[in-house]
């Protein structure tokens, strides 16, 4: 069977189309690939949708963008102009959302970073409670008191985070007492111990055993600092830690502890 009917094709015409379907493919697997990270980041760590949703949307604009100014330069399209173009718009919208757009670009570093996450106990600033939301263009963090604070992600960027359980339910928490020098302290350890394990919410075994810490309270007074660190149930801290507290200086006094009365030698 002849082939003679086959047009005879231009090699630089076959060399242009495939280098044209190589930059498609190219394009549309790196965006189904990023996609699939992002929605996989999203499970995983909880956040906000619509944060993840706004980062796959720009990403997707920027690589057909680069897909298509590939395309024109594969044949032979000046593209000076489009760089000229996107160059004075990038000024324009610049100025015009730069806050906007540092939160959103924040919001992506600490996405990446897990500076936090969602269930977090934190302390950003001055506020401190549960991060409840991470959303496009801030966090939404709910304070013990019951109040929603939303903090813009760039200011949380140039912000000290303190993270205190990075995705644990248990936090660990002190409590000081001031006791007088010569009180003794190792009767003293026992019943904070003691009192600390019959408090719902503390969690005393191998794995969190509590610690204790004895510092002088300053040069010119008799005392001690005796600090015992324990974990506890991260979302309730304040009020366990409460009941801790309260139970503690009960135990104390009736056992008839001898406290520190900020009195100068």
């Amino acid at each position: 069977m002849s082939l003679d009917f086959w047009p005879e094709l231009d090699p630089a015409m076959v060399s242009m189309l495939l280098k044209i379907a190589v930059v498609v493919v190219v394009v549309y697997l790196v965006n189904r690939s990023f996609s699939w990270v992002m929605r996989t980041l999203q499970k995983r760590r909880d956040a906000d949708r619509r944060l993840y949703r706004q980062i796959r949307v720009v990403f997707t604009y920027v690589v057909y963008g680069v897909g298509f100014i590939l395309v024109l330069s594969i044949i032979e399209v000046d593209v000076s102009w489009i760089f000229a173009s996107v160059g004075f718009a990038g000024i324009v919208v610049g100025i015009g959302a730069h806050d906007i757009i540092s939160n959103f670009l924040s919001g992506i570093f600490l996405i990446f970073e897990r500076t936090y996450q969602v269930s977090d106990v934190v302390r950003i600033g001055e506020v401190y409670g549960i991060v409840r939301l991470i959303k496009v263009r801030s966090t939404e963090i709910r304070t013990f008191d019951r109040n929603i604070v939303s903090i813009p992600n760039s200011m949380i960027a140039s912000t000290n985070v303190v993270n205190m359980t990075s995705g644990s339910d248990k936090m660990i928490t002190s409590i000081t007492v001031k006791l007088a020098y010569g009180e003794d302290y190792e009767r003293v350890k026992t019943l904070m111990k003691d009192v600390a394990s019959t408090v719902d919410g503390v969690f005393i075994d191998a794995a969190h055993d509590v610690k204790f810490e004895i510092t002088n309270i300053g040069e010119r007074y008799h005392g001690l600092n005796l600090i015992m660190y324990f974990y506890l149930e991260a979302i309730n801290e304040p009020w366990i830690r409460s009941e801790v507290h309260e139970k503690i200086n009960k135990v104390l006094v009736t056992s008839g502890v001898e406290f520190h009365r900020d009195s100068p030698k």
